[in-house]
């Protein structure tokens, strides 16, 4: 009897012990699994903590290496101390595209201002952003006021707005009711970072080229003078033309609110620093003042708002400061 209860005691405390070995065991399996689960979300946060402090050196890089590049575009540009300067902001019909330099409505106004002010040193100047839509102004119009230190600024802008929604501000005044203006938001969004433009940049330089759509404007904006942004520097196919088109028409209210938005905010830093605003707007049918493309201005067309804005200039004594 004594040996058997013996054996029975001892493999109760075999079983106990087999048991106790068995949790432990399990314990270590989970705190194993739990130190492998910290190892790797410690692993995905540093990997995401690398990537955002990587995305952000490249970025402050793109901003400070266009900053440094920009002011070096700007620095020709700046009118010699005691000039009477005029600043243009406009689209490309501003600059005079498709027609000579002195065929631009700058240009004539400003040998128009130089004979009826012979004693002042009249200097009209036209920003590099040529092509932009009226956010964008809005985005640089401080740059712009400090670096030229205009008397009088003269806005001929809002052409682009419907077809040139980079840096639009239009997602102000849009309700996300369709993907696609959800696709529009998330890319106007998208269009603040430089990396960003960047790599679209190389996107339709590279791999683009090849739809049948793609012409030789890429290639030639290196022979052009200025920064060409909105519209000259897409590269759409009629689907997405058409496409862009239908959302500008059926959201009319949003875009006329954002013309509205981005003139007001204009204006408020040109009378913050004590510069005079004209605004130049024109409405009807011009068709015998257009060129080829029934976009830019002709000769005749140049002349013709030269000829206004010099009038308004001296009427109103828009450069007395």
């Amino acid at each position: 009897f004594w040996p058997q209860v013996v054996k029975t005691r001892g493999d109760y405390y075999l079983k106990e012990e087999k048991k106790h070995l068995e949790e432990l065991n399990e314990i270590k399996r989970k705190l194993k699994q739990e130190n492998l689960m910290q190892t790797k979300y410690k692993n995905i946060l540093v990997l995401l903590g690398s990537v955002t402090l990587a995305l952000f050196f490249i970025e402050s890089g793109l901003r400070i290496a266009g900053e440094l590049y920009l002011k070096k575009l700007y620095t020709h540009r700046v009118p010699a101390p005691g000039s009477t300067t005029v600043v243009c902001l406009g689209e490309s019909s501003t600059a005079g595209l498709w027609v000579k330099k002195r065929e631009s409505y700058p240009f004539q106004l400003r040998m128009m201002l130089q004979e009826y002010y012979p004693q002042k040193n009249i200097k009209v100047l036209v920003p590099p952003h040529v092509g932009q839509n009226t956010s964008q102004m809005a985005n640089r119009i401080e740059d712009y006021i400090h670096l030229y230190d205009p008397v009088l600024l003269i806005i001929m802008a809002g052409y682009n707005n419907e077809t040139s929604w980079g840096e639009s501000h239009v997602i102000k005044f849009l309700k996300v009711d369709s993907p696609g203006i959800f696709k529009m938001k998330a890319l106007i969004w998208l269009d603040h970072f430089r990396l960003f433009k960047l790599l679209r940049y190389a996107y339709i330089r590279f791999f683009y080229r090849k739809v049948p759509y793609y012409d030789s404007k890429m290639k030639n904006l290196r022979k052009v003078n200025y920064i060409w942004g909105g519209p000259e520097l897409s590269v759409l196919s009629p689907e997405e033309q058409k496409r862009i088109l239908d959302i500008s028409l059926s959201h009319r209210e949003a875009f006329i609110k954002l013309w509205r938005y981005d003139i007001e905010t204009i204006v408020s830093a040109a009378k913050e620093h004590g510069v005079q605003v004209l605004l130049m707007t024109y409405k009807g049918f011009i068709n015998d003042l257009l060129l080829h493309d029934d976009w830019h201005l002709n000769l005749k067309g140049y002349s013709l708002i030269a000829k206004n804005a010099f009038e308004s200039i001296r009427d109103n004594k828009l450069l007395e400061r």
